[in-house]
């Protein structure tokens, strides 16, 4: 299965998660595990800037497609990519504090350098298709260094002087220290040798270079307190990002609360309505199982509210979808409607849910029939009636699929309740694990009616 994600991959990316998971019809966590493993054999990269909560998945030859990741930028980082696309290399000490912070965010797209000037280090940040090698010739463009040149070295020849009425080839011997008389009204030649300079003063070139040194230092103080005020910043940024996210769960999490505690005594009005029908009563304790279900589940938010800011994202979204589940509920016990038999007969081939396709297959494998079947949430929860195969015949039960990760007391209860209107057993199918809660009420509460079966 590794091999044939790596060349889906290869053949689609950069993908999501989720594209893995709908294309081979697995659940998440295990097309996240498969993801995971191929990065770790590093066959595969992933993205650092998130569509949602998830990453991109790629293949090293695919980096160039990043920049699809452009549109899922806010504002400013857009401003500092288009920055960069452009110019190639930025110097980090003349850019805006602004630009600054979303370069060190964008490691997708800005990779840093560190640069030796005069015993000082300084980042340049280079776009991420360019080679080291590209980006230092434009970084010496920056810093106005000019290439190397080759120095010539040049030879002096020197050729004998031949004086008048001397045979060629003959050179006039001369003693040392020997001196030529003048002749008369011809001036000497005097040759004086001048010592050689030096081409700068040796004093004025150690006071430049200790002026230097004092420039370096000066700036390397600030660049580390721009640090520090870049570190502040971005912690105070993080802080009031948390509090919001935590605010928002909040009040997500209090919203829920109300619709419960409502539904709860509107439930508990309808009880108390003289020589209630059979059907409505079924609905009225299916209702009353949702209810414990949703109360487990705010038990269980309050204690993730002060979790990561990116796993409260996933709760927010969780949340959200939990309440519009209940304002639907609500809304059908308001107004009365009429209950009707849960299941109805519909061609289950014609169904594109990936989820009841997964379930048909298993339902298949154990030689279960599908009489009748109900998508309560696509993609994520399904009702059966079914008969199963036993040593007496064909048994019939009530089925409860999840597609959930954890699965609370709250889940089985809601089964079980309808499976005991029906007055039937109930068989349970997820991939996902119990709570410890959920196992022990299943070993003691549920035994004997309640069975669960976790999927591959």
């Amino acid at each position: 299965m590794k091999d044939k994600i790596f060349q889906f991959v290869q053949s689609r990316g950069p993908v999501l998660s989720k594209d893995v998971s709908k294309h081979f019809g697995m659940n998440t966590t295990y097309a996240g595990a498969f993801l995971s493993e191929l990065i770790q054999d590093k066959k595969l990269k992933y993205s650092h800037i998130k569509v949602g909560t998830s990453p991109l998945y790629y293949c090293p030859e695919q980096k160039e497609k990043l920049i699809m990741l452009f549109e899922h930028m806010n504002g400013k980082d857009k401003d500092s990519f288009s920055k960069l696309k452009e110019r190639k290399v930025l110097r980090d000490n003349k850019l805006p504090t602004i630009d600054r912070v979303s370069l060190r965010s964008m490691k997708d797209f800005a990779f840093p350098l560190n640069v030796n000037i005069g015993g000082a280090k300084e980042i340049f940040w280079k776009w991420y298709l360019m080679s080291n090698e590209e980006a230092s010739v434009i970084i010496k463009s920056i810093l106005g260094v000019p290439p190397p040149q080759q120095q010539v070295q040049q030879q002096q020849v020197q050729q004998p002087i031949q004086q008048v009425g001397q045979q060629p080839g003959q050179m006039q011997s001369q003693q040392p220290n020997q001196v030529q008389p003048q002749q008369a009204g011809q001036p000497q030649a005097q040759q004086q040798v001048q010592p050689a300079q030096p081409s700068e003063d040796l004093t004025k070139q150690k006071e430049k270079l200790i002026q230097i040194k004092t420039l370096l230092d000066q700036e390397k103080k600030e660049l580390e307190n721009e640090k520090i005020r870049l570190q502040q910043k971005l912690i105070e940024e993080q802080i009031k990002i948390e509090e919001k996210v935590k605010k928002e769960v909040q009040e997500q999490i209090d919203s829920l609360n109300s619709l419960v505690q409502e539904q709860k005594s509107k439930i508990e009005d309808m009880k108390q309505t003289p020589s209630i029908d059979p059907n409505m009563q079924g609905k009225i304790d299916e209702q009353s199982a949702r209810i414990q279900e949703q109360q487990s589940k705010i038990e269980e938010l309050n204690q993730l509210k002060e979790s990561k800011t990116e796993d409260n994202q996933e709760l927010i979204a969780e949340l959200k979808q939990e309440i519009e589940d209940l304002k639907s509920n609500k809304t059908a016990l308001e107004d009365g409607e009429e209950v009707q038999e849960v299941l109805e007969p519909k061609n289950i081939e014609e169904e594109e849910d990936e989820f009841i396709k997964a379930l048909q297959i298993y339902f298949k494998d154990k030689s279960i029939e599908i009489v009748d079947y109900n998508i309560i949430k696509k993609e994520a929860e399904i009702e059966f009636s079914i008969r199963v195969p036993s040593v007496i015949g064909l048994s019939d039960y009530y089925c409860r699929a999840k597609n959930k990760k954890k699965l609370n007391e709250g889940d089985l209860s809601t089964a079980y309740v309808i499976g005991q209107v029906k007055k039937l057993p109930v068989l349970f199918l997820s991939y996902g694990d119990l709570t410890k809660k959920a196992k022990s009420m299943l070993d003691k509460e549920f035994k004997n009616n309640l069975f669960f079966k976790q999927l591959e």
